[in-house]
């Protein structure tokens, strides 16, 4: 998607048309969210449901879109020899805004509130409105920051600059830079994928089915507290005391989680990563208490941290090794 963009709209930067796209679906995923929320109950059952898929949808689209090119960005903008330090803040950042949002969750907002019992300021509103507010000045500052070079001026300044490093590059394997820019298709994106070299066929399925592997952590964990360590009922009504229960462990779970984002800002060893994850996980499903859940979710974010950091780190590494043999050769 970004390199049609790229392609068939020149004038924009080099990653801000994903951007763009990505934050005006977000954008309108809150606006779809609030409209729903405001309308009256006995209408509005399965239009809050159609409005929740499709927002989640959307706005997990965008969330997991917005994170390359924002990453492609920051290498971009540094030194080759600084890229491993700009990833580990890259995972620093990442996991800092999942501690604030987790820890934002694990506040009962309702409680702070003289009215609490108007559903005008719910938990799940103020919650809502208050992440949207941080969201905006988030993609203020994100697209306005750093004015990036068009596509256009990337070709200029790289046929006028022959000793650019790109230019060598280029030319050391016979390449040109409009044939490297304007050769692009699915095609040929669908036979680099095929004949990725076995090395980069592990990294890959390792990191698909790690990543399968944290979604599903994710999703159900705040849900596991509540149902599992302090018995609560989801179905239940809204006063119930096997609700108020339920509730009161998905907050928990929430401060919970702000732990395992917090941990995710360390750099550690990709396998050494997996196995602390996968000891952590088996010791909360076979133990499951509060405490022992809140000390162990930190093993989590080592994952979490190995899964934003190594991967791409090795990838650099391993192009690196192949450009260097490359001039060797020619």
């Amino acid at each position: 998607m970004g390199i049609i963009l790229l392609l068939s709209v020149p004038k924009f930067d080099t990653h801000s048309p994903l951007k763009y796209t990505n934050n005006t679906l977000n954008l309108k995923t809150f606006s779809e969210t609030t409209i729903a929320k405001k309308l009256p109950n006995h209408k509005s059952n399965l239009i809050v449901l159609l409005f929740l898929i499709f927002g989640l949808v959307l706005t997990d689209f965008g969330c997991d879109a917005c994170q390359t090119p924002s990453r492609t960005y920051m290498l971009e903008i540094l030194p080759s020899q600084e890229h491993h330090r700009g990833l580990s803040y890259f995972t620093l950042m990442a996991g800092l805004g999942g501690t604030i949002g987790y820890a934002m969750q694990s506040i009962d907002w309702q409680s702070m509130v003289s009215y609490h019992s108007s559903d005008v300021l719910s938990h799940s509103h103020i919650t809502f409105y208050v992440a949207l507010v941080c969201y905006i000045l988030c993609v203020l500052l994100s697209i306005s920051t750093q004015k990036e070079k068009t596509l256009q001026e990337i070709i200029n300044t790289s046929n006028s600059n022959p000793d650019n490093y790109e230019s060598i590059i280029n030319d050391d394997l016979g390449e040109t830079n409009q044939t490297k820019f304007t050769n692009f298709n699915f095609k040929n994106l669908y036979a680099s994928i095929v004949n990725m070299p076995k090395s980069m066929y592990i990294l890959c399925l390792t990191n698909y089915f790690s990543w399968i592997s944290l979604v599903c952590y994710s999703l159900y964990f705040t849900s596991f507290v509540g149902t599992v360590i302090y018995k609560g009922n989801p179905t239940a009504a809204a006063l119930n005391p096997n609700r108020i229960l339920y509730d009161n462990g998905v907050r928990f779970g929430s401060f919970s989680m702000s732990f395992y984002t917090l941990s995710s800002s360390l750099k550690q060893i990709y396998f050494f990563g997996h196995f602390i994850y996968s000891i952590g996980s088996m010791i909360m499903f076979i133990l499951p208490y509060k405490y022992v859940t809140i000390i162990l979710s930190p093993t989590v974010g080592i994952m979490y941290a190995t899964l934003f950091t190594i991967p791409y780190r090795l990838v650099a590494i391993y192009h690196e090794k192949n450009v260097d043999s490359a001039r060797r050769f020619v």
